[in-house]
């Protein structure tokens, strides 16, 4: 499996849209092209895409206001490995604080509702070992809130 940057790189979009299709991964709401954008990583498998991360600037009020990039990952049940969705989070996350301690970004962390089941049933850590995201409380739907800090945040 390869671990590709695609942060600002169009030319992936075509091949990501189409694993998103595939997978229906997408609200209905929700324009691919728009998503898009929001790429960071690209999981590969044998020249086929089997997983992303996406992330977009956005402002938490009760985190003091301050701009956070939310993260989110999508990973083909079928290459769903042990440590896959843990690396791919940590490539994210060093990619984004880079951003931020280059001063190209406001952002000073990663912010990530997690929804899916198995992690709720399962990951009850409250700091993630390898991505070092903190549980800081549940949303009214029942998604985990966790953060991480670049270095240098001040709040």
């Amino acid at each position: 499996m390869e671990i590709i940057n695609i942060w600002n790189k169009p030319e992936y979009w075509p091949e990501v849209i189409d694993f998103w299709q595939s997978r229906k991964a997408l609200p209905k709401t929700i324009k691919a092209e728009d998503r898009a954008k929001e790429l960071v990583m690209m999981v590969k498998d044998q020249n086929k895409v089997v997983g992303v991360t996406t992330s977009f600037r956005t402002q938490i009020p009760f985190l003091n206001q301050n701009y956070f990039f939310s993260f989110r990952t999508l990973i083909h049940p079928d290459h769903r490995i042990p440590g896959l969705s843990s690396k791919l989070t940590v490539m994210t996350r060093d990619f984004l604080e880079s951003l931020y301690l280059e001063k190209k970004t406001d952002c000073i962390g990663l912010i990530v509702f997690a929804e899916n089941k198995e992690i709720l049933r399962n990951r009850t850590e409250a700091v993630w070992r390898a991505s070092k995201l903190t549980f800081i409380g549940n949303t009214s739907d029942g998604m985990q809130m966790r953060v991480y800090y670049f270095k240098g945040a001040r709040i």
